[in-house]
């Protein structure tokens, strides 16, 4: 994980079902997408609510969204 747009977050709401949450990062708690592809790629199977992540973001025009992400707490 490459340390360009490292951010510390904490997962908000995922849906397993659906393959996709969001991440609140950052003080003024803004919200990132996050999709099942991106944390398989990272070895993550699931995310549950309130677990606190390191988390790489871009965005490409369709809003922020993790690209890498690394689980610091497992709730």
């Amino acid at each position: 994980m490459d340390g360009v747009n490292k951010q510390d977050g904490l997962v908000v709401w995922y849906n397993e079902r659906k393959g996709y949450g969001f991440i609140e990062v950052g003080q003024d708690q803004q919200d990132v997408f996050v999709h099942l592809r991106t944390l398989r790629s990272c070895g993550i199977h699931n995310l549950i609510q309130g677990q606190e992540l390191l988390l790489n973001i871009t965005d490409e025009g369709k809003g922020p969204q993790a690209t890498e992400i690394r689980l610091l707490s497992s709730e």
